[in-house]
């Protein structure tokens, strides 16, 4: 594809369908594509080809600072390892976002989530990369 400020572009548009430094990636079951950037946002395209930012940088909820890591569940919920803000966020089908896991070395806790998988039943799994576990 063509490129803008060293990043290749997967559309004509550079803010929707442009992906620099590709972090994590899931599929939901209809085909839609989750993409997350490290160090940027969160981007998502329809199986009709159409492309949008579901997060930016911030530490806001509902926003994503270095994202790591994305997995999708078979209800149509996304996980997003938010590395740089050290928690898990998680939005729903409807578009609502909520956290998961905070910041610290206890159980249900994280420290730099790096990466993501979702089970069928909505579980996420996340792999905490300073605290190695």
């Amino acid at each position: 594809g063509a490129k803008a400020h060293g990043c290749v572009l997967a559309s004509a548009v550079a803010d929707h369908g442009s992906v620099c430094h590709p972090g994590g990636r899931a599929v939901y079951n209809d085909a839609t594509l989750y993409g997350a950037e490290a160090g940027s946002r969160v981007q998502v395209r329809e199986p009709q080809g159409r492309w949008s930012v579901l997060a930016i940088p911030s530490v806001d909820s509902s926003q994503v600072a270095g994202p790591g890591g994305v997995a999708a569940d078979n209800a149509g919920n996304l996980y997003v390892a938010d590395t740089l803000n050290n928690r898990v966020q998680a939005r729903d089908a409807q578009g609502r976002w909520s956290v998961l896991a905070t910041y610290g070395a206890e159980p249900g806790q994280v420290e730099v989530p790096a990466g993501l998988a979702a089970n069928n039943t909505g579980n996420p799994y996340v792999a905490s990369f300073r605290d190695n576990r």
